[in-house]
């Protein structure tokens, strides 16, 4: 049995949301409780503020992706969930904007490896899971993600793949929410569709994506606020964790510096690595030095969180050319890596 459940799922965009739904009701039920009831509430989020934002991811799925809001409606069916929680969920990253050390994400040009540490509260390591969708034209994606989330990390049939960097700027929700963006992302077929997703999503949103691709190399696009900028590869690769390489103007300086501590770690450890480039991957996002600073992150107390457990939930690396994505939970280094299939 392997770590992580994995849902597979067939047609349509509202009846892929009704199986990801009634498949994981208990965990979608289970992380709704969570954000609102635990850390919204905590963090002073009254119900009516809640709803209002969820009102506005709505409005905003529906001007810019009507397809992942058909998806959310499904979520909602399927789950017994109201719709404005599930849309809230979806819109979480915008709304939190945590400054807490989280996520280092890497991209290697030869091997056309994507690789991530997903650094987030404890609480989500148990219930995570993956769904491998088949469109009814035969297009495949895989993705890793939150229960009753749309996207968050994964890889599809024209081999590209995506990551996610939360960027610690200011910011208001005015485009489409970043992990609504990925699931745009995993139904595009080439880096042409790419772009035209990231040029059409709005901003308002703090985050980093990191594409890669097994053709067409591949790129970061942060998304600054009313800001963006274009990153590529230099010296064969790409690393990216929570502070804007291509513009610091007005984003956060708190838990910035831990950010340039995995960076530097990051780009020392493939500089001076040898060998295939899959194992390099893994070796960068299990490296433990600096700890409590360190790319693989032991759970630690987050005040900012209102003292949650905050560590690297899941490393992921991906494979484009093969479709596969090697999953390792939790930050204990002893854990092994299990291997998930977009075709099997």
């Amino acid at each position: 049995m392997q770590s992580f459940p994995i849902l597979d799922t067939k047609g349509s965009e509202r009846l892929r949301g009704r199986c990801h739904g009634e498949a994981f009701r208990g965990r979608i039920h289970d992380t709704v409780d969570f954000y609102i009831e635990d850390l919204f509430g905590r963090l002073g989020f009254s119900e009516q503020q809640m709803t209002v934002a969820a009102s506005k991811v709505q409005s905003l799925a529906l001007r810019y992706s009507p397809e992942q809001y058909e998806e959310i409606l499904g979520i909602s069916e399927g789950s017994t969930v109201p719709v404005w929680k599930i849309s809230l969920l979806n819109g979480r990253s915008e709304l939190l904007n945590a400054d807490i050390p989280e996520c280092t994400a890497l991209y290697l040009c030869e091997s056309s490896v994507l690789a991530q540490n997903w650094d987030w509260v404890e609480r989500l390591e148990g219930l995570c899971v993956l769904i491998r969708h088949e469109r009814k034209d035969g297009f495949r994606y895989l993705s890793f993600t939150e229960p009753g989330m749309v996207g968050k990390i994964g890889l599809n049939s024209a081999g590209i793949g995506v990551c996610l960097n939360i960027l610690f700027g200011k910011h208001r929700l005015e485009g489409l929410p970043i992990h609504l963006v990925i699931g745009r992302l995993l139904n595009a077929q080439d880096f042409t569709g790419v772009h035209k997703i990231l040029d059409s999503c709005g901003n308002g949103k703090s985050g980093n994506l990191l594409v890669g691709s097994s053709t067409e190399g591949g790129f970061a696009k942060e998304f600054c606020g009313d800001d963006t900028f274009i990153l590529q590869p230099e010296d064969g690769f790409l690393v990216h964790t929570n502070h804007s390489l291509g513009s610091e103007v007005g984003l956060q300086e708190d838990g910035i510096e831990n950010s340039r501590i995995r960076l530097e770690r990051a780009n020392e450890l493939i500089k001076e690595g040898e060998g295939e480039e899959l194992e390099l991957a893994r070796k960068v996002l299990l490296d433990g030095k600096n700890s409590p600073e360190s790319i693989m992150r032991p759970y630690s107390e987050q005040p900012k969180l209102s003292n949650h457990l905050v560590g690297s939930c899941a490393s992921l690396v991906m494979e484009l050319g093969k479709g596969l994505i090697h999953i390792k939970k939790g930050p204990r280094p002893d854990v092994v890596y299990e291997t998930y299939s977009l075709y099997a």
